[in-house]
């Protein structure tokens, strides 16, 4: 399903690049996607910004659901120089594990693949940056929040590669919070037992970001204002935008709900401001 999603509305999709060797990927399942892998949009052809975003879609750790939003998401972002790279990751849920650990082993795998290949593909290895949705949002906060910590043994010498990202677009993620209860309506108030789920460490490497939430979402906005004060707290420069009356998804063929798509270009001002920074920092660094 996602991968019919994106070679309808992507243009130019590369070869793929598979994040295991045989016989090395961890925690093995038998009734998982036995592949998973990078597949590359195409390269940017002018005003490279020498960013590369990995793109990563939703569905509830059971599926990959988000095709249409990956495609869209990569068109917009390769026309403004940004190289693009979808991950498919294993799914369904693993059995006797956390539900997201099969995908975050592929995700840091991913991370480490892409900044191995950056010199090769025309970016920078310290201009990479996760963009998700739903379920794929909470492993782009995974991977944002948590590098230090190892998802899986070491396979060979790419895992000795740094698996951190430079920035992230966590968009209506979902499972922010502790206690696993959601909805737009459990969180009003004060609601002082609403924590942020222990798996977001926050270490050193934790990186800037601009989240992304709808007032009505089923998974509380507020796992995304907590993520941002948690950010605020570390001195970390962040963006958040919550929009009013959007539900799980903001995806509508409603013309109004159309219009107010403009939110996506929020994402382009963030990397834009992150190029520019990024960019500052090795000007300096080079005097």
């Amino acid at each position: 399903m996602l991968l019919a999603g994106i070679s309808l509305l992507a243009a130019g999709l590369a070869e793929a690049t598979p994040l295991w060797t045989d016989g090395a990927m961890p925690d093995f399942q038998p009734h998982q996607t036995s592949k998973s892998y990078l597949q590359w949009h195409e390269t940017p052809t002018r005003n490279r910004t020498g960013q590369c975003v990995i793109l990563i879609s939703g569905g509830g750790y059971t599926e990959l659901c988000d095709g249409i939003w990956v495609g869209r998401f990569a068109d917009y972002l390769t026309a403004r120089g940004v190289q693009c790279v979808s991950l498919t990751y294993r799914t369904p849920r693993p059995r006797e594990l956390p539900i997201y650990q099969t995908a975050w082993e592929d995700g840091q795998r991913a991370v480490r693949i892409v900044r191995r290949e950056a010199r090769k593909r025309g970016y920078e290895p310290e201009m990479i940056g996760a963009l998700g949705f739903s379920a794929g949002a909470h492993l782009t906060l995974l991977l944002a929040t948590s590098s230090e910590t190892p998802a899986y043994p070491r396979v060979d010498e790419t895992d000795d590669i740094p698996c951190h990202v430079n920035f992230a677009v966590p968009i209506f993620p979902a499972y922010v919070l502790s206690d696993g209860l959601e909805g737009p309506n459990r969180t009003k108030g004060d609601a002082p037992d609403v924590t942020l789920n222990p798996c977001f460490k926050f270490d050193s490497r934790t990186c800037p970001m601009c989240l992304i939430h709808g007032s009505d979402d089923i998974y509380s906005s507020l796992g995304s204002v907590l993520i941002y004060k948690r950010l605020h707290a570390m001195g970390v420069s962040s963006d958040l935008h919550i929009y009013a009356d959007r539900g799980h998804g903001f995806m509508s063929d409603n013309a109004l709900l159309r219009v107010l798509d403009a939110w996506i270009d929020r994402v382009g001002d963030f990397l834009k401001n992150r190029e520019v920074s990024a960019k500052a920092g090795k000007t300096r660094r080079t005097k």
